[in-house]
């Protein structure tokens, strides 16, 4: 560069005003400027123009198709964001990726495939790869000095204190190993031995952050924006103290000053004022705080509860928003196309059925414009469904026993199969056990004479224990299905079976649970729903906090701005999403305890897509039923017929739950899929034509809220 375009450059950064408190820190940030702005002409002087990165990747044939079969097995074939980042990889991780047993999880409340993805990508080459990245000063020191793999081994065994006396007195004129035993006796460097990074922790883990922030000005200040890195700014400023800076590090934060006190007084403790400053923004939120709306109420969650409680606030006149944290409504609700002749082809993912007895979620469907249709094993009982094809024979359901699969005429026929002194004992304990559910009411399940007994034994406890079924197997796991909480019997308090049979009418586990499915699928009126609400829905909208002011208004804090509400309304949000909100002031402490001993259990939902209903034709009605699920090569809880209204494709949905679905994501994928084939086999036998492209992999990880044992308070 001219010197005079240099000096008329370095003439116009002069001439900029700037407050006298604030010279030091612009003069320091110009200086860098103009370094990094001279250095990156020179080098555009000396390097040819790089090629774009696609070119750089070069995405061969072989690499687009198996990125092409990781999407399909993780379901997120329209996903371009995910393609973009997979196509950052070259065939050996590709490859490796592939093979692993690794799904993003698409229920994340705040993280989406991409981002996920990129991060376990990250991961996987950190294992993969060598120490160190392009920032790793022992790497760059390698590099400076030509030293053999070796050496940088040895380096990066020693403490801080000794890799710093070598980085800093090894000049190539003695032997490498003579200075390392030579930095062995050195003292402690000053100001090391304190705070953040002790002379004598790893020097490998700690040199590269220090390295880095040495290039910082030390008399310059520093300012950290965002209420949620006020930790990060602590953390700065006591690394700045450990290095002798004098610069203060500026925090703002919309904490009050109570929650300041009690969270971060004793870290503060060490920092003197002259070197920490926080500037509380809570006062002054309406001025500062991206403030999207000021409403009556404001409603956290788009889920059916969530939208169900806008459409009647709307209906009334009374103004509200809703915050959501995902990119789409439904909550645990989502569809899939399958790709057929019409709308109504979909796969529902997570929640599909209704009961007969949800009044007014059938009612609201149908207010909507939808309509209704039938499981299909529910037609034996007399249910009609003019879309379902024929079925040969008998259209038997499948049970599986101890000595092999069976034919029965309806899933309530599998009785049958159980030896005389098992139905007897079955029997018994359904008659116990509905005495026991007449005595949980719905409104006051502690009423029940035995409540604290059973509250301290768990489920599975209460089946062997007390109803007899310890040596009755099939029994046991005919009850089993009473408890549709997808979490292990062991795991599951008594009491709250008993409580949720009596709220269901007892419908949980039987014909009537899940009788009716929407056409067109069931996350389709939550998509109509919120249609309706146009911009008082707001997606991507994460809440970390609801804080109420001292003029009883509230502050609904999110990720896309604030919302002020007189009234918030957190609508169906599971126990540990809601713990996760800041509560200002806290949750009454027998509420927090209770979400916190409210865990939700873990099941999968896999789902096999075929050209046609193939197993009608063979006289099977596509419902599988297992009497011995508690046998340790048996993962699957039961199989179904799911295919979509109009039949253009065949779909059977099997679950696995609890323990076997935590044994059975151990699993690798290819382990995975050929279990769920051979069980179709066995059932229905071999032959059938499997599209796979149509395979949907598990969806609702993290699903049913439940109870543990001694929930009560």
């Amino acid at each position: 560069m001219a010197a005079n375009d240099k000096s008329k450059e370095a003439q116009e950064d002069d001439d900029r005003e700037v407050a006298e408190h604030l010279q030091g820190a612009v003069e320091a940030s110009f200086r860098l400027k103009r370094l990094l702005r001279d250095d990156l002409k020179d080098n555009l002087q000396e390097q040819p123009a790089k090629k774009p990165r696609f070119e750089e990747q070069n995405v061969g044939p072989d690499e687009v198709a198996r990125i092409d079969r990781i999407l399909r097995k993780w379901g997120l074939q329209g996903e371009t964001v995910v393609r973009h980042v997979l196509e950052g990889l070259n065939a050996f991780e590709l490859k490796e990726l592939e093979n692993s047993g690794y799904y993003p999880d698409t229920t994340n409340e705040w993280r989406g495939p991409a981002e996920l993805s990129a991060v376990h990508i990250a991961q996987m080459r950190e294992m993969m790869g060598q120490s160190g990245g392009s920032l790793d000063p022992i790497q760059a020191f390698r590099a400076h000095w030509d030293l053999d793999g070796t050496q940088e081994v040895r380096l990066r065994l020693l403490c801080h204190k000794d890799v710093r006396y070598v980085m800093t007195h090894f000049d190539g004129t003695r032997p490498l190993e003579q200075v390392m035993e030579e930095a062995k006796s050195q003292p402690a460097l000053r100001g090391l031995g304190i705070g953040a990074a002790p002379a004598f922790q790893s020097g490998s883990k700690v040199l590269g952050r220090y390295y880095r922030l040495e290039i910082i000005d030390p008399t310059t200040d520093a300012v950290v924006f965002g209420d949620a890195n006020l930790s990060f700014a602590l953390n700065l400023a006591r690394h700045r103290k450990v290095l002798g800076h004098v610069g203060r590090v500026l925090a703002t934060t919309f904490e009050n000053l109570e929650t300041l006190r009690e969270r971060y007084m004793e870290a503060m403790a060490h920092l003197s004022s002259a070197m920490i400053s926080i500037i509380l923004c809570v006062h002054l939120l309406p001025g500062l705080a991206n403030v999207l709306k000021e409403v009556d109420v404001a409603i956290v969650g788009a889920g059916y509860s969530g939208l169900s409680a806008a459409r009647v606030l709307k209906r009334h006149g009374v103004s509200f928003h809703v915050l959501e944290a995902r990119e789409r409504v439904g909550g645990r609700i989502l569809n899939q196309e399958v790709v057929g002749q019409n709308p109504d082809d979909v796969v529902e993912m997570g929640g599909e059925w209704l009961a007969t007895g949800h009044h007014e979620a059938l009612r609201l469907f149908k207010e909507l414009g939808f309509e209704f249709f039938h499981r299909p094993f529910n037609t034996l009982g007399g249910a009609s469904n003019a879309t379902v094809p024929p079925c040969r024979g008998a259209c038997a359901v499948r049970v599986r026993s101890e000595d092999g699969w069976h034919s029965v005429s309806s899933p309530d026929a599998a009785v049958k199969l159980f030896p005389q002194e098992e139905r007897q004992a079955l029997q018994k304990a359904q008659d116990e056990m509905s005495k026991e559910v007449r005595n949980t009411p719905c409104h006051a399940p502690f009423s029940n004479p035995n409540a604290s007994l059973w509250d301290s034994l768990s489920y599975d406890a209460f089946l062997k224990m007390v109803l007899g079924l310890q040596h009755f197997p099939m029994a046991y796991n005919t009850l089993y299905a009473y408890a549709d909480d997808a979490e292990a019997l062991n795991q599951i308090s008594a009491l709250f079976v008993l409580w949720q049979l009596n709220c269901s009418d007892g419908v949980e586990g039987s014909g009537g649970e899940d009788f009716w499915r929407v056409r067109g699928g069931s996350q389709a009126p939550a998509i109509r729903m919120a249609a309706q609400l146009g911009e008082d829905l707001q997606l991507g909208a994460h809440v970390t906090a609801i804080h109420r002011r001292d003029n009883s208004l509230y502050e609904v804090h999110s990720s896309k701005g604030v919302v002020v509400a007189k009234h918030v309304i957190v609508a169906g949000l599971t126990p540990s999403l809601i713990t996760a909100i800041d509560f200002q002031p806290p949750l009454d402490g027998a509420m927090d305890q209770l979400l916190e001993r409210m865990p939700v259990g873990t099941t999968m939902k896999y789902s096999m897509v075929y050209e046609k209903p193939w197993w009608r034709e063979r006289g099977y009605l596509g419902k599988m039923i297992f009497l011995n699920t508690s046998a340790p090569s048996n993962y699957v809880h039961n199989c179904f017929d799911n295919s979509p209204y109009s039949w253009s494709r065949g779909v059977l949905t099997c679950f696995t739950e609890g323990a076997q679905n935590r044994a059975f994501l151990r699993l690798t994928d290819s382990q995975q899929k050929a279990v769920m084939q051979n069980i179709l086999a066995e059932a229905l036998g071999d032959g059938m034509h499997y599209c796979g492209r149509w395979c949907f992999h598990g969806h609702c990880s993290r699903s049913f809220s439940m109870f543990r044992l001694g929930c009560r308070m």
